[in-house]
């Protein structure tokens, strides 16, 4: 889901490459999203809002998200109660944002599990 927030997103070839890879069946996408929608979105929230004045300066950070930093972010994302993130007016402010960001992925993943396991099937 970090490619969303990325130059260079993700093709489908290597989205069922990943789907592989975590061996996700169409019976985890339930779990899937639970984790996209409580875990990945609200994470990146406050760096969606952020787009918004970014644009207006048309000054871009440069997010680079290799599998090392997502992992640290998560792991400080899951350090914290989770009640304290719903603390933060930002992430509300960004969380919809976040969503049609990071929607284009999510339909890409879900339109990819079932690929794989069809061909498997």
């Amino acid at each position: 889901m970090s490619y969303a927030w990325t130059e260079i997103g993700i093709e489908d070839s290597e989205c069922e490459a990943l789907v592989k890879k975590g061996n996700i069946t169409p019976a985890d996408l339930k779990q899937v999203d639970k984790i996209i929608f409580l875990d990945v979105y609200p994470a990146f929230s406050v760096l969606s809002f952020l787009v918004f004045p970014c644009c207006l300066w048309i000054l871009m950070p440069d997010w680079h998200w290799d599998d090392e930093a997502i992992d640290k972010r998560m792991s400080r994302w899951y350090q914290l109660p989770y009640w304290l993130h719903l603390l933060n007016p930002i992430r509300w402010l960004g969380y919809p944002v976040t969503l049609v960001l990071a929607s284009k992925y999510r339909r890409m993943l879900h339109r990819a599990v079932y690929q794989v396991h069809s061909k498997i099937t």
